[in-house]
């Protein structure tokens, strides 16, 4: 059990994030629910046309997972959090053998799959839901639904595990993260979780990719090496274990700061001129 506890406030935190890690993805809108087709009647043989239709939800959550997977990589995730993303999407495969066995018109080796892809879809958008709901909760909330997911998971590839048994599973994992979206949010002077550092993350991702498109081409030596010092400076903030809220907050004030300088300061003598994307942000009134 202990083992658990330990895992889970670095697991979760990726585990959670599929927004979280690219900006991109943080803005969108969580991933609508799908209900899986027959899911009314989970002990009827699936149609051929029946599991063309669970498939295509499989896949949908399986290219979610893929997204999750490359940038919790660029995030630096730990190996376990990695670790986990792998199973669920292991999981999320082996679902689809089943069905693709199924429209070849051979027998799926797992039962109850319509319930089955039913409880993988709440696990996928509960971590899709976690990631805009549980951004600035205490550790505690993050392992609240990990917890729970671990134990879906596990359920989830029980050959024996009934209809019943994964409904109750689906009512348990969105139970849980009711429960963690009631839970206290962190202080400025608590520990950063990894959730936390993910904001940096996806703020020195943006600002990188920026700087490549509207400094490198346009500015000053001297700018571009003030620029890649602001950079180098938050990225120092975001490798550091013990990292406080208001450390990683001030980071990204700091190098969004940075940012908007270099774009002020002088460009090089006979450079283009600047899309209209480089300008700096207007002063606030």
């Amino acid at each position: 059990m202990k083992v658990k506890f330990l895992a889970a406030p670095l697991v979760v935190g990726a585990l959670m994030a599929p927004a979280a890690f690219s900006g991109a993805t943080a803005h969108a809108a969580p991933v609508a629910p799908i209900v899986a087709v027959s899911a009314t009647q989970p002990n009827k043989t699936l149609s051929v046309a029946e599991a063309q239709k669970e498939l295509q939800v499989v896949n949908a959550r399986i290219a979610s997972l893929l997204d999750t997977q490359k940038s919790a990589k660029e995030a630096f995730a730990p190996a376990n959090v990695l670790n986990i993303i792998g199973k669920l999407l292991e999981t999320a495969r082996r679902i689809k053998e089943a069905l693709v066995n199924v429209i070849k018109g051979g027998v799926a080796f797992l039962k109850s799959i319509p319930t089955r892809v039913e409880l993988l879809v709440t696990m996928v958008d509960t971590v899709n839901g976690a990631a805009h709901t549980l951004q600035d909760k205490a550790q505690p909330a993050h392992s609240h639904v990990f917890l729970e997911l671990v134990h879906a998971s596990v359920l989830l590839v029980t050959v024996s595990a009934t209809s019943d048994q994964l409904k109750d599973e689906m009512a348990a994992v969105k139970k849980a993260l009711a429960e963690a979206q009631k839970m206290p949010d962190l202080k400025p002077n608590d520990v950063a979780t990894f959730y936390t550092k993910t904001k940096l993350s996806r703020v020195l991702r943006q600002i990188r990719f920026d700087r490549n498109t509207c400094v490198l081409p346009f500015k000053r030596l001297g700018t571009i090496y003030f620029m890649s010092r602001a950079l180098l400076k938050a990225t120092g903030v975001l490798m550091e274990p013990l990292v406080r809220v208001s450390e990683v907050d001030q980071a990204i004030t700091d190098v969004k700061a940075a940012y908007q300088d270099a774009l002020k300061a002088p460009n090089r003598l006979l450079t283009p001129a600047v899309p209209s994307v480089c300008l700096p942000a207007p002063a606030a009134s």
